[in-house]
């Protein structure tokens, strides 16, 4: 059964109504409910109402989803109907949002339209690593960088890491790598979880083209993400989400998507804000 709400058209005079008998005819009492609350809440009762007249987003096509994106705040950036469907859902589950996990994993399920593999990676101090293991294009991963970036919660720094390939065809070595840790002597912690594609020891370059850059030498692999460094350790800061290249390789190379077993497409990772 469809649910009626009254439209309320004049929300200064039902508030006027409202004010309690001792109160009545204070100018200032008068001026709050007349100039400061009743225009919000007159806006309120107009969006709520369209919304209540617009068909459901699975249904609305044209101007009638655009008129739906106005009211959530998602612009329709060009793109087709069934995308901007998926954009509108996203972008709902996005301003509901509290930052968990689980939160974090509906907007992505709705935002792309099919299914997603996602990990959430915990940081130290406000920070977290979103991977999604489902491919995706570079177009896709901006949109979702921006998505994350509305979902979570303020002051927390978000990574998103994301893949265009399959599995199999994927390397996840060098570029592919960030900083998990913020830097210090002794071992460095890289957001990267095979490490078959690694040397035993070797170098990599930290943030690779920018004012800190330096290369350290590394003269063993601990654990999945641990990479114990030599002497004298890493000299300049590095923050997470900060880039790690590899320097050389064993023979693998990189992308040649074609043949996993001499290379692949790397993993990307983006800050969102």
């Amino acid at each position: 059964m469809p649910i009626r709400v009254d439209y309320v058209s004049d929300w200064k005079a039902r508030l006027l109504g409202l004010i309690y008998e001792q109160f009545k005819g204070l100018p200032n009492i008068e001026l709050i409910a007349t100039d400061v609350l009743a225009p919000q809440i007159q806006d309120l009762e107009d969006s709520g109402q369209t919304l209540f007249s617009l068909p459901s987003i699975d249904d609305s096509e044209g101007v009638n989803l655009d008129v739906i994106g106005r009211i959530v705040n998602q612009p329709r950036g060009g793109v087709d109907d069934p995308t901007y469907r998926s954009y509108l859902r996203g972008r709902i589950a996005a301003n509901r949002s509290s930052g968990t996990p689980e939160d974090l994993y509906s907007v992505f399920a709705v935002l792309y339209g099919i299914p997603m593999r996602m990990i959430y990676f915990p940081g130290r101090i406000a920070s977290f690593i979103l991977q999604l293991l489902t491919p995706i294009t570079p177009d896709q991963a901006s949109i979702g960088t921006a998505f994350l970036g509305a979902a979570k919660d303020a002051g927390v720094r978000a990574i998103l890491e994301w893949q265009e390939d399959v599995d199999a065809a994927m390397f996840y070595t060098a570029m592919a790598a960030t900083v998990r840790r913020p830097t210090v002597n002794g071992d460095l912690f890289l957001a990267t979880h095979f490490t078959a594609g690694f040397p035993a020891s070797g170098q990599l370059v930290l943030d690779p083209g920018l004012v800190n850059e330096e290369t350290v030498n590394y003269t063993a692999i601990a654990g999945p993400m641990v990479f114990t460094i030599a002497s004298p350790g890493v000299q300049q800061v590095h923050s997470i989400g900060a880039a790690a290249e590899l320097v050389g390789d064993p023979g693998l190379g990189f992308g040649d998507s074609g043949d996993p077993s001499i290379g692949g497409k790397l993993e990307g990772a983006a800050s969102a804000t």
